[in-house]
């Protein structure tokens, strides 16, 4: 995994989720050979840059200046100059480490630049063992504000249904809790179901529609789908989490927060 950070301009915190998905996504299928996670700390001029290796992550501090109007441009141009500052960092690390190719660094900005950062990545695929050639694909397609999840279906390679599943916040922290197992029902059907969530997603392929199925006790409320929901109440969401949570855990929880 790569992420992107910055200690100096807090704007990066929010917003570069899409740009680390999509590095870490094409750094696999380039095969680039990088055996740590990797954190791209964008620094200012009193910090040193460096590449620091501790256990399992590497973290390379780079300096990089900023357009005056950063703050001010849109989705395309803030993507522009994460792509860049990630990408000087990857060249600088494959200077120092030769089984790094930096063709393929090279290769994988292209590559984004020729999308235009529009990637629809596959998080996890399911074959239908009644027919072979039937795979549901569950979809990332990272947005600067937004990730937004699908639900495609393939018949025989070709694209049969394509369904909105969820338009959430821009980590990767969640995923597994929502959309991380599926199971065919026949050759009609197919649900998304996560290792926390109270949601079972429906998805027929009988007019390609989709019913959400609450489990949980209150079918009224979803705490924990609701709260990673890219346009929700947070506090309110939050709230509904916390008191859905054991009441030791809980007051826990908002101690650390107070």
């Amino acid at each position: 995994m790569l992420r992107l950070g910055s200690v100096v301009e807090y704007e990066f915190g929010p917003n570069t989720g899409a740009i680390s998905l999509i590095y870490s996504h094409l750094l696999k299928k380039y095969d680039v050979e990088i055996d740590k996670d990797i954190l791209v700390n964008h620094i200012g001029a009193e910090l040193q840059e460096q590449i620091v290796r501790h256990g399992n992550q590497l973290g390379i501090n780079i300096q990089w200046t900023l357009p005056s109007d950063f703050k001010l441009l849109g989705s395309h141009n803030k993507n522009l100059v994460f792509m860049e500052i990630i990408n000087e960092a990857l060249l600088r690390l494959a200077i120092e480490s030769p089984q790094i190719d930096i063709i393929k660094i090279k290769a994988i900005r292209q590559e984004i630049l020729d999308k235009g950062f529009s990637f629809d990545i596959v998080y996890k695929s399911f074959v239908n063992k009644n027919r072979g050639g039937q795979i549901a694909h569950v979809l990332i397609h990272p947005e600067l504000e937004k990730f937004n999840y699908y639900l495609s279906i393939e018949e025989d390679k070709i694209e049969r249904c394509r369904v909105m599943l969820y338009s959430g916040k821009t980590t990767a922290f969640y995923i597994p809790d929502l959309f991380f197992y599926g199971k065919w029902k026949g050759i009609k059907e197919f649900i998304v179901s996560g290792k926390r969530s109270e949601i079972e997603i429906h998805v027929c392929l009988d007019g390609c529609r989709v019913t959400f199925v609450n489990l949980s006790g209150d079918s009224a409320k979803a705490p924990l789908f609701e709260l990673f929901k890219s346009e929700t109440d947070e506090k309110r969401s939050l709230q509904d989490y916390l008191y859905s949570l054991n009441p030791a855990l809980s007051a826990i929880i908002i101690q650390s927060l107070s």
